[in-house]
């Protein structure tokens, strides 16, 4: 979706990378599966995203100053009309956006797990080296099952102050 990239396709998948330390987080190489519905635990169930979506629906488009304004105690009445008119959906178009949106980029890594799109940056092999080439940048190795259990759970033992981050050299 939005990527020019063929299944078989050689990829690097990385957490994130720090300009100022010159360090990224590296969850590994892999090859590009296609796009894919990753498992519940992953992405949420069909349910939970039903649920999502129809909190949503209904309500005033609000701007993100609005939004802000509101958020920032301000009643709603005050900011203004909003952008634009409640939309609903049908049942079937509830259906027809959970099943677009589950749609994710699978990448089988060279360890034998997956990671999926939403939970990586991702690119060619040779975007990912020269945007971060090995001898300017420190690649710290990270293992998708241990971020996505701190993910859960949140850090909580680094410095960075910040729950749920993976900086285990922090």
């Amino acid at each position: 979706m939005g990527h020019n990239y063929q299944p078989g396709d050689k990829v690097i998948a990385i957490l994130d990378a720090d300009p100022n330390l010159k360090r990224v987080r590296v969850l590994g190489s892999g090859t590009y599966e296609g796009e894919q519905s990753p498992p519940d635990d992953i992405i949420g169930t069909r349910e939970q995203m039903e649920i999502s979506l129809r909190s949503h629906l209904g309500k005033p488009n609000y701007s993100e100053e609005q939004i802000a304004r509101i958020n920032s105690g301000e009643d709603p009445e005050s900011v203004g009309e909003p952008e634009s008119e409640p939309f609903f959906l049908t049942d079937e178009q509830v259906e027809e956006w959970i099943d677009k949106a589950r749609i994710n980029p699978k990448i089988l890594l060279e360890n034998g797990k997956v990671v999926w799109g939403r939970e990586c940056w991702w690119g060619s092999e040779d975007d990912v080296l020269h945007r971060f080439p090995k001898d300017e940048w420190t690649w710290v190795d990270l293992d998708i099952e241990e971020v996505r259990e701190q993910m859960r759970n949140g850090c909580g033992d680094c410095e960075c102050g910040e729950g749920g981050c993976q900086n285990t050299d922090a």
